[in-house]
Protein backbone atom coordinates (compact mmCIF):
# COMPACT_ATOMS: atom_id res chain seq x y z
CA UNK A 1 0.00 0.00 0.00
CA UNK A 2 1.25 3.23 -0.83
CA UNK A 3 2.23 6.04 1.46
CA UNK A 4 -1.45 7.38 3.04
CA UNK A 5 -1.77 10.67 4.53
CA UNK A 6 -4.49 10.50 7.78
CA UNK A 7 -6.89 11.29 5.94
CA UNK A 8 -6.53 8.75 2.93
CA UNK A 9 -5.98 6.15 6.19
CA UNK A 10 -8.73 7.48 7.45
CA UNK A 11 -11.25 7.03 4.31
CA UNK A 12 -9.41 3.61 3.25
CA UNK A 13 -10.82 1.99 6.69
CA UNK A 14 -13.99 3.44 6.39
CA UNK A 15 -14.03 2.09 2.83
CA UNK A 16 -12.95 -1.67 3.69
CA UNK A 17 -16.06 -2.23 6.34
CA UNK A 18 -19.88 -2.90 5.17
CA UNK A 19 -22.68 -2.82 7.65
CA UNK A 20 -24.23 -5.89 9.38
CA UNK A 21 -27.43 -7.41 8.14
CA UNK A 22 -29.50 -9.26 10.76
CA UNK A 23 -28.57 -9.80 14.43
CA UNK A 24 -25.88 -7.02 14.56
CA UNK A 25 -27.34 -4.33 12.83
CA UNK A 26 -25.50 -1.14 11.95
CA UNK A 27 -21.90 -3.09 13.60
CA UNK A 28 -19.22 -2.49 11.17
CA UNK A 29 -17.74 -5.73 9.40
CA UNK A 30 -14.35 -5.34 8.73
CA UNK A 31 -13.38 -6.37 4.77
CA UNK A 32 -9.34 -6.42 5.15
CA UNK A 33 -7.12 -8.62 6.32
CA UNK A 34 -7.19 -10.13 9.27
CA UNK A 35 -3.89 -11.09 12.08
CA UNK A 36 -4.19 -15.02 13.65
CA UNK A 37 -6.15 -13.79 16.12
CA UNK A 38 -8.97 -12.80 14.35
CA UNK A 39 -8.55 -9.14 14.68
CA UNK A 40 -8.61 -6.96 11.76
CA UNK A 41 -5.12 -5.43 10.41
CA UNK A 42 -3.64 -3.48 8.17
CA UNK A 43 -0.21 -1.86 6.85
CA UNK A 44 0.69 1.64 7.53
CA UNK A 45 4.20 3.50 7.40
CA UNK A 46 5.80 0.14 6.91
CA UNK A 47 4.28 -1.41 9.96
CA UNK A 48 1.46 -3.64 10.73
CA UNK A 49 -1.40 -2.25 13.25
CA UNK A 50 -4.80 -3.10 14.26
CA UNK A 51 -7.04 -1.67 12.30
CA UNK A 52 -9.91 -0.52 14.76
CA UNK A 53 -7.04 1.02 16.53
CA UNK A 54 -5.81 3.37 13.63
CA UNK A 55 -9.34 4.21 13.49
CA UNK A 56 -9.95 5.17 17.15
CA UNK A 57 -6.25 7.06 17.26
CA UNK A 58 -7.22 9.33 14.30
CA UNK A 59 -10.94 10.10 15.22
CA UNK A 60 -10.93 9.96 18.96
CA UNK A 61 -8.85 13.03 19.87
CA UNK A 62 -8.07 11.61 23.67
CA UNK A 63 -7.47 8.38 23.04
CA UNK A 64 -3.81 7.25 24.05
CA UNK A 65 -2.10 4.38 23.42
CA UNK A 66 -2.69 2.94 26.84
CA UNK A 67 -6.22 2.88 26.26
CA UNK A 68 -8.16 -0.61 24.90
CA UNK A 69 -9.98 -0.57 21.60
CA UNK A 70 -13.53 -2.73 22.63
CA UNK A 71 -15.83 -4.08 19.97
CA UNK A 72 -19.82 -3.60 20.75
CA UNK A 73 -21.41 -6.37 18.45
CA UNK A 74 -19.87 -9.12 19.78
CA UNK A 75 -17.76 -10.17 16.57
CA UNK A 76 -13.82 -9.88 16.65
Amino acid sequence: MPQLTVDKLIEYLRDNVYLHKGEHDGCRIWAGAFHANNHPRMRWNGKVHYARRLIAQFTQPKFQPIHRVWTSCGDP
